[in-house]
């Protein structure tokens, strides 16, 4: 949530920069959650991509993502 809400600031503020380092630290953990969709975005951003429709884009499907692993928290909290 914290990256979400890095890019979601630095969006408004045109600031590629940020945008670009967070990108950067993001990639990783999304390659590891097959998130196709996500990491295609952030590898565009992380070599200098300046596109506020795929930003908008990429911080709905991270919402969708956060979205689905705080479901899965829950139900892993329910079963034990």
């Amino acid at each position: 949530k914290q990256n979400l809400n890095i890019i979601k600031k630095a969006l408004s503020n045109d600031d590629w920069e940020t945008i670009q380092k967070t990108s950067h630290k993001m990639l990783p953990i999304m390659k590891m959650i097959s998130s196709n969709e996500i990491v295609s975005i952030l590898s565009e951003f992380e070599t200098g991509e300046q596109d506020k429709r795929k930003g908008i884009n990429l911080l709905e499907l991270l919402k969708i993502q956060i979205r689905k692993a705080e479901d899965y928290l829950s139900l892993l909290k329910k079963n034990k």
